[in-house]
């Protein structure tokens, strides 16, 4: 048996893919799974919580193509495992899940990397990583970064990773004393697979060969600066610019704020990502607005922004631990009466990576 868990990303969105700087927690929403060998050669899943299975035979995993519906998740990771060289044995898997899908907490990235250690025994945990992330990019077909595979794979208990996504190093970021990480469900589900993320991902590249028009030293927008928003290219790409420029520094300020103790801060950097996300980066939605505004005029509470890929999903909240009772009272209630929509919030203890059960 094994569990992966999901994550929360604190700051840091939309980063990843332009190979610039993220700082996401693990979780203990996570997704389990349970494996045996069948001896004849067929990988046969079935997850519990969806009711749902499927199977596919060794000698066809080669050639298998996405049926689009999750279990391109797992054949996905099955097949890349395969063409890495791990050796794979028919064999019966359940999988139950606790994250929840649709809500930016990385229902999938938990998905892939538990099924990847219940396939094969995987001794490279960047490997693991980079098969599951290239699984959903080139199987699934959604352009992601490595973030939520890494994470899943990497995170310690007690802790935030920050993350560089060109160089893959890695430090560990504690989180003040006292201040707590609560995720709060909109009820709104997103897809990431959808033509608004893809989108997003050709602006960055079209703001990416603008630049390099003029300074052929960047070669993604890890490396652009407030100066090259000056350069000439669309409004709307430059803004998209704008914001991972602006995210990447605010994931850095972020670090040095915690180093220090100082929760103030971190709330403003957390506001200030979600002004980014809506008005230059337009990921947000009307309802991961109106939670966020309802989160903050909770005493206690320090700052609240949208996490994940957006269009729907999660908040996340950065609050006083003395707070959360009246925050778990009143946003659900606040917020209810405002979309018409029940808010569900989870606790986020930062946890450990992905392993195997005792």
């Amino acid at each position: 048996m094994f569990r992966a868990p999901g994550r929360v990303n604190l700051i840091g969105e939309h980063t990843d893919y332009n190979l610039g700087f993220v700082l996401p927690v693990a979780i203990g929403l996570k997704c389990l799974t349970a494996s045996a060998e069948s001896g004849d050669g067929w990988i046969r899943i079935y997850a519990d919580d969806l009711a749902a299975g499927t199977q596919v035979h060794l000698d066809s995993l080669r050639d298998a193509q996405p049926r689009e519906d999750w279990t391109d998740y797992v054949i996905g990771v099955a097949r890349g495992l395969e063409r890495s060289g791990y050796p794979l044995a028919g064999c019966n898997i359940l999988i139950r899940s606790s994250v929840p899908q649709g809500a930016g907490l990385s229902s999938s990235a938990a998905l892939e990397v538990a099924m990847a250690l219940a396939l094969t025994a995987v001794d490279d945990r960047l490997a693991l990583a980079k098969i599951c992330r290239d699984a959903e990019a080139d199987f699934v077909g959604v352009p992601c970064g490595i973030m939520d595979q890494f994470a899943s794979v990497f995170c310690e208990s007690g802790s935030a990773l920050l993350l560089d996504c060109r160089t893959l190093e890695q430090k560990t970021v504690r989180i003040p004393e006292g201040a707590t990480l609560l995720a709060v469900n909109s009820g709104v589900r997103h897809a990431v697979g959808t033509s608004a993320y893809r989108k997003r991902v050709e602006e960055c590249a079209e703001a990416v060969r603008a630049i390099r028009a003029m300074d052929p030293r960047v070669e993604t927008l890890r490396d652009a600066t407030p100066l090259h928003l000056r350069l000439e290219m669309r409004a709307l790409v430059m803004r998209r610019a704008r914001h991972v420029v602006s995210e990447n520094a605010r994931v850095l300020d972020f670090v040095a704020a915690a180093e220090r103790g100082d929760v103030e801060e971190l709330g403003r950097l957390m506001n200030a990502s979600h002004q980014s996300l809506g008005s230059d980066y337009e990921v947000s939605c009307p309802e991961l607005d109106a939670l966020a505004d309802v989160a903050r005029q909770v005493d206690g509470v320090y700052g609240a922004r949208m996490t994940g890929a957006g269009f729907g999903g999660c908040i996340v909240v950065l609050i006083e631990e003395n707070a959360v009772p009246e925050f778990e009272a009143r946003v659900p209630a606040e917020y209810f009466r405002r979309c018409g929509k029940v808010a569900e919030i989870y606790r986020c203890h930062p946890s450990a990576g992905a392993g195997e059960l005792e």
